[in-house]
């Protein structure tokens, strides 16, 4: 039970410096007596059932946990491939792989891994035994979400928004392994995401293919900038892009900067792709702009974070996908997604406060995304993902009036001065007064 510095054969899927990082968090570095319990580091953000199920899997026989089982165990896992996740996730459960586990216990198991994640993204000042009612809340609903297609694999999430598991389902390990790879890979990602901190090695090996973050790594910060949960956000994510994954950037929140539409519209023309919403949203693959047509490509999609977290992928049936007007008398003034005039999938009227939301869209494959049609905005948050796109050259030589009339509208809404349509005047007249000039020298 001393020193197994010597003794120790090192997982062939790991790399020197994955080494160096399960050595640093494990006590004496794997040179002193092997511990009996995961009682350090980020171990202690785990519950106490999966906890114990985690010492059972790298203990040895005698119940230590020695750091030869320790780094073999991390290499399996993280750096092994879906499959090896799969047989842990059965031995968490304490199930052998040849065997069924219940959809009872799997949604407990996924929603705990949840809590955990949630726990490591927020820090360790956060970690606590009770992680609260609404954070366990919010887990529940995004394992559920997860578990959809494995549960309800014939029922579309618009047809299902609203249905609870009704009964247990036995699912082998094969059943398991193609719902984690084909259809729902995010669970992969969180159980990847909360090895990989808690053995304290990075996600990414530098040996290996590059995963997108689980989360932002710059631009939001949890209880600072957003009212989104960490849960939210790790949905919302998952489904960009990886390009767009690592960098949010706060454009709009309406207990910032205020309740009113031209200050929304002001803060998202021409930021690139974001999100909007808070119980449910809608994402466009491209800058907002004022005008009369819809724009966007079918990247785009609407999604809920309530009653479950889902997104709602665009349909072949037009390309309505994203409109934003202002101050036009025989067209709709404000921001929708989807659908026909007056029956947008997502509706923000110009008069702040004011929403709706379709029973159906034919853009998207939506139910109502509200519990009414109608309904009074609560609170907006608008961000925009990846970096900023960079302004054409020549619309930075000519005056904003010039190239997006539309966009006077909003200026004088925010209570802005025209400086540059004062000067343009201005030219215009020394121009006109040069010419007749001119015209009579000539004469």
């Amino acid at each position: 039970m001393g020193n197994e510095t010597s003794s120790v054969k090192i997982h062939s899927l790991l790399t020197a410096e994955d080494i160096k990082g399960l050595r640093a968090g494990f006590p004496g570095g794997g040179n002193g007596p092997p511990p009996a319990h995961l009682d350090w580091g980020h171990w202690t953000c785990w519950p106490a059932e999966e906890k114990a199920g985690l010492e059972k899997i790298m203990s040895t026989e005698v119940g230590h946990i020695t750091f030869h089982s320790y780094q073999e165990v991390s290499g399996n896992v993280i750096r092994g491939q879906s499959d090896a996740r799969v047989k842990f996730l059965f031995r968490l459960l304490d199930r052998p792989v040849d065997k069924t586990i219940t959809s009872t216990d799997l949604f407990q198991l996924i929603t705990h891994l949840v809590d955990t994640a949630v726990q490591l993204i927020l820090g360790e000042d956060h970690a606590q035994p009770d992680i609260g009612v609404q954070t366990r809340e919010t887990s529940r609903v995004l394992a559920e979400s997860l578990m959809h297609e494995l549960v309800f694999p014939k029922d579309s999430p618009k047809s299902s928004l609203h249905r609870k598991f009704s009964e247990d389902l036995y699912l082998d390990f094969d059943m398991v392994e193609r719902w984690l790879v084909m259809k729902c890979p995010l669970v992969d990602e969180i159980l990847l995401f909360t090895l990989a901190k808690s053995f304290g090695i990075p996600v990414n090996s530098s040996a290996g293919m590059k995963r997108p973050p689980l989360v932002p790594l710059r631009g939001l910060e949890f209880k600072s900038n957003t009212w989104l949960q960490p849960q939210e956000v790790i949905f919302l994510n998952a489904n960009l892009t990886g390009d767009l994954r690592g960098l949010w950037r706060p454009l709009f929140n309406s207990r910032i900067h205020g309740e009113s539409f031209s200050k929304l519209a002001g803060a998202i023309l021409k930021k690139g792709a974001n999100f909007n919403g808070y119980c449910f949203g809608g994402y466009v693959s491209s800058s907002w702009n004022l005008g009369p047509k819809f724009v966007g490509d079918n990247s785009c999609f609407l999604f809920s974070l309530l009653p479950k977290m889902f997104h709602y992928e665009a349909t072949r049936f037009n390309t309505n996908y994203m409109y934003m007007n202002l101050k036009q008398k025989t067209l709709p003034n404000g921001l929708g997604m989807g659908g026909q005039f007056d029956f947008f999938g997502l509706w923000i009227d110009s008069e702040y406060g004011k929403g709706r939301c379709a029973p159906s869209c034919s853009s998207y494959t939506s139910p109502q995304l509200s519990k009414e049609e109608q309904f009074q905005i609560e609170h907006i948050e608008v961000w925009g993902v990846g970096e900023e796109p960079i302004e054409d050259e020549d619309e930075n030589t000519r005056s904003v009036f010039d190239m997006d009339p539309e966009t006077q509208a909003v200026m004088e809404m925010m209570g802005k001065t025209y400086v540059s349509k004062d000067m343009k005047a201005a030219d215009e007249q020394l121009a006109k007064e040069r010419a007749n000039q001119e015209r009579s020298q000539t004469s």
